[in-house]
């Protein structure tokens, strides 16, 4: 639509980065609608702006990204934004059109949000599928409250209270994309993120945070079994480090067979397996999997962040052990539909339902 019916606007475009930056449903927003627009400039500059508002905690949400190039190498952003929800997770559990229908249906939006609103300079590169970005940050960090149960009449889980305050901070974030035919050919997949933040540099917190993933795909010739193996961790450092910098696993995400984000702490490793096979070439697929994660509180400072975090909802704590969780799925269509079954076989453990989109079209959703 944008590459032909709209080129008549030639200046200003509509912008629909994804069906959820246009509508949905979350526990934090309520109901948020808004449109996005895009120019284009001379010289390769580019503008894009969302706006939308929050039905529910009554918000209006504005951001903006400006991108200039620097060179053949180099691209210069500046970014600003207010009241933004953004997610304690360093990645999403789920895409955005399966969290507002499982808001809308069982309560569960697979998010835990808080605002924010400030501003952003970076310094990007990207070369081949690598990418890269250093940026330096202000941001005012706002609790948020459960704004859907005024929109749909469910059984919601609570929202997290987080640190309030102003932070001024540093990131270095990098990722390498997958190819675009992953499942067939094969391949690998890495990301990371560095962040931190000092009161001495006039921020209300003092931390370090570090989270990397990482993936690999084998297409294998024994009865066509295709073979992913995955991981990712983090830790957390710091004299006064914010609720909203902690970790939580549990769940689809990190460990399928458990309550949703039900442990938090400030070290954490996961891993999983899986091994699926066309049974029905495109429309069914076969997958068995296992699920492998930790989380623990190492530094005893950050034991302040978890009372923070544990002011609302469900106690969560340290794992006190390795979580294991086992089962399996039927992807539909190209596997881009997937139900699974998973079972945690941990004392926490729980039957657990999962229906996902493949990952590579989140970003659509």
């Amino acid at each position: 639509v944008a590459r032909s019916y709209l080129q008549k606007a030639h200046d200003l475009r509509l912008a629909v980065p994804g069906i959820s930056s246009v509508a949905r449903l979350r526990r934090a927003e309520g109901l948020y609608v808004g449109p996005g627009f895009s120019r284009d400039f001379s010289a390769g500059f580019g503008l894009l702006l969302l706006g939308g508002f929050a039905i529910g905690p009554d918000r209006l949400r504005l951001s903006g990204l400006l991108t200039a190039p620097l060179g053949e190498l180099f691209e210069l952003e500046i970014a600003g934004e207010l009241n933004e929800a953004t997610e304690v997770a360093p990645w999403p559990a789920s895409s955005g059109v399966v969290a507002t229908l499982a808001a809308a249906v069982d309560g569960e939006d697979y998010r835990d949000q808080y605002w924010t609103s400030g501003g952003r300079v970076g310094l990007a590169r990207r070369w081949d599928r690598t990418r890269a970005r250093l940026s330096v940050a202000w941001e005012s960090w706002e609790s948020a409250d459960l704004s859907a149960d005024q929109i749909i009449d469910r059984s919601y889980r609570a929202v997290r209270t987080v640190d309030e305050g102003d932070v001024l901070g540093l990131a270095l974030d990098a990722e390498r994309l997958p190819e675009s035919v992953l499942e067939r050919v094969g391949g690998g997949t890495w990301g990371g993120r560095v962040e931190g933040a000092a009161r001495d540099l006039g921020s209300d917190f003092d931390y370090v945070r570090a989270s990397v993933r990482a993936a690999k795909f084998w297409p294998t010739r024994l009865w066509d079994i295709r073979v992913l193996v995955s991981a990712e961790g983090g830790a957390l450092l710091g004299g006064r480090a914010p609720a909203q910098r902690l970790f939580a696993v549990g769940g689809r995400g990190t460990v399928r067979g458990y309550s949703f984000h039900s442990f938090v702490g400030d070290l954490y490793g996961s891993a999983a397996a899986e091994a699926s096979r066309d049974m029905w070439y495109p429309f069914v697929t076969f997958a068995v999997f296992a699920d492998l994660a930790w989380i623990g509180v190492e530094v005893d400072s950050n034991r302040r962040a978890v009372d923070v975090w544990n002011q609302q909802g469900d106690p969560a704590g340290p794992s006190r052990g390795p979580l294991v969780g086992v089962g399996g799925g039927v992807g539909l269509l190209f596997d881009i539909l997937r139900v699974e079954l998973a079972r945690g076989l941990e004392s926490r453990g729980i039957w657990e339902l999962v229906i996902r989109a493949r990952t590579r079209f989140w970003s659509w959703l």
